[in-house]
């Protein structure tokens, strides 16, 4: 069985979709683990590294984690669009939010586990918050 694609076009832009593979995935965790424990996130960390030189992922510049790439969305950054789709940075800068919705729909179209995967650890990321903060109430009441 072959990896999932698909071919698409936005605003003028032909794009291709794939399907992560599962050491992409594990590759992917490891670069969400780094975003939230390296002091620089534009240093790239073993992961990305390897990620780049494996070609699944594509060189990032020095300013590209800026707060639009990351926050503009609750479940999507552009680096994951760029890890999921052929677009390219530029390209990506080029569309509106609600083209970005819809390339994003198409990416969970080709990778329906991946995002049930990415579902259960955002629930045990609630469950365990949820379960740290009532001990801390346990352990000193207000």
């Amino acid at each position: 069985m072959e990896r999932l694609n698909l071919e698409r076009e936005i605003a003028g832009i032909n794009y291709g979709v794939r399907e992560l593979t599962v050491e992409e995935i594990r590759l992917w965790l490891v670069r969400l683990e780094q975003a939230y424990t390296e002091p620089r996130p534009q240093r790239p960390g073993l992961g990305r590294r390897v990620a780049i030189l494996l070609g699944f992922v594509k060189e990032v510049p020095a300013g590209a984690w800026d707060v639009v790439s990351t926050l503009l969305f609750d479940d999507l950054t552009m680096l994951d669009l760029s890890i999921l789709t052929t677009l390219t940075r530029e390209q990506i800068g080029t569309l509106t939010p609600a083209q970005l919705r819809e390339v994003w729909k198409a990416c969970q179209e080709v990778n329906t586990d991946f995002f049930a995967f990415r579902r259960r650890l955002e629930q045990i990321g609630l469950a365990s918050r949820e379960m740290s903060a009532a001990i801390s109430n346990v352990l000193s009441p207000a």
